[in-house]
Parts: structure tokens; C-alpha cells; sequence
């Protein structure tokens, strides 16, 4: 930008030898007096305003510094303030078709690079649903084995308490069977059926 601002005020303050001197700041004077513009090298004499135009229009910079080194050439280029004006026109209509295009061209790669994101992510979903299935299924099936364990402890207690009941009840039947053989009066003859 500032080899722009310097060019620019020689273009205004100073004459054609101002103007040479700024092009051999920048080095895009040939030696014979050419002016390089893009990939063509113009004689500075003879330049022709179409043929600087249609130069330049096929030109495209890929940095700010070509930009300027462009914008500087059709300056120098100009033939008078018409010319200036009509030659600014077209490089910022050119610029401004260069940011549009790359903003798009850079849009639709975060566009495209959004999209695949969002594919790997869908697909994380789906595989952070299935996994989130598998594990509810085992969580139920858990819960019910839990359920039939407590059932099955609910049972057994209660087995465990007819145990106790029938143990009390054989040794209560005993206890009162052992008084009766004691207190019968036939000693050592008992019932075939009680042992």
C-alpha cells in the first residue's frame, strides 16, 4: 500500500521523471525503458490504454503486493485524469471480483469442510445411539435379574422360616413323643410307626 501512496503522489506532484524514478524504486522498468505489466512487458512510450486494459484484465494477482503493483502500472500508464479515473474504475471493479470470487471460493470450502463435519458427526450419532441402546437393553435385562434375584431371596427367606418352623415343630414332636415313652407303661415296646 505504501509503494501505491508514493506512486501515486508522484503521479500527482511530481512529472514523468518522478514517475520513472518510482518505477525503478520498484524495479518494473526494464532497462530499455519496458514497463513490465503481469506477464507482458509493454514499451512505457508506447503504451496504448486498451492494450494496458486488456492486459490487465486477464491478469490476476494472488497477493495484496500484485494488486498494488498492478494498481501502480495503469497509473503510470494513464494519459490524464480521465484516464486515471477511468483506469482506477476497472482495477477496483477487478479487485473487487478477485475478493468476491475468493470469498466464495473460500465459503464453499468451509461449506464443504461444515458438511463432511456434520456427515462424521451424524455418523457419531448413530453410533453413540446404537451403543446407548445396547447399553439400555443390558441395563433392563440387569434390572430384571436383580428383580428375580430379590424374589428369589424373598422365597428362600420364606423357605428358610418353614425350615425353622418344621425344625421347632420335629423338636417339639420329639421332646413330647421322649415324655410319652417315658411316662407309657409298657417300657421298651413302642408303636412301629413312630420310629
Amino acid at each position: 500500500m505504501d509503494d501505491a501512496i508514493k506512486s501515486l503522489h508522484a503521479l500527482c506532484v511530481g512529472g514523468e521523471t518522478s514517475i520513472k524514478e518510482t518505477v525503478n524504486l520498484d524495479q518494473d522498468l526494464t532497462s530499455d525503458g519496458h514497463v513490465v505489466a503481469g506477464d507482458k512487458i509493454i514499451p512505457m512510450s508506447d503504451t496504448k490504454v486498451e492494450e494496458v486494459n486488456h492486459c490487465n484484465l486477464n491478469f490476476d494477482p494472488q497477493n495484496g503486493s500484485s494488486w498494488v503493483d498492478v494498481f501502480v502500472h495503469e497509473m503510470m500508464n494513464a494519459s490524464d485524469w480521465n484516464d486515471v479515473r477511468s483506469r482506477a474504475t476497472q482495477m477496483l471493479e477487478a479487485f473487487e471480483k478477485s475478493v468476491i470470487t475468493n470469498s466464495v471460493s473460500s465459503y464453499e470450502q468451509q461449506v464443504t469442510s461444515l458438511k463432511e463435519q456434520l456427515q462424521s458427526l451424524l455418523r457419531d450419532n448413530q453410533i453413540l445411539k446404537k451403543a446407548v441402546a445396547i447399553q439400555h437393553e443390558r441395563s433392563l435385562e440387569q434390572d430384571e435379574k436383580l428383580k428375580e434375584m430379590q424374589h428369589l431371596k424373598h422365597v428362600l427367606s420364606k423357605y428358610h422360616e418353614q425350615v425353622q418352623t418344621l425344625e421347632r415343630n420335629n423338636y417339639t414332636l420329639r421332646i413330647h413323643l421322649q415324655r410319652a415313652q417315658e411316662s407309657s407303661s409298657i417300657p421298651g415296646r413302642f408303636h412301629p410307626d413312630v420310629f
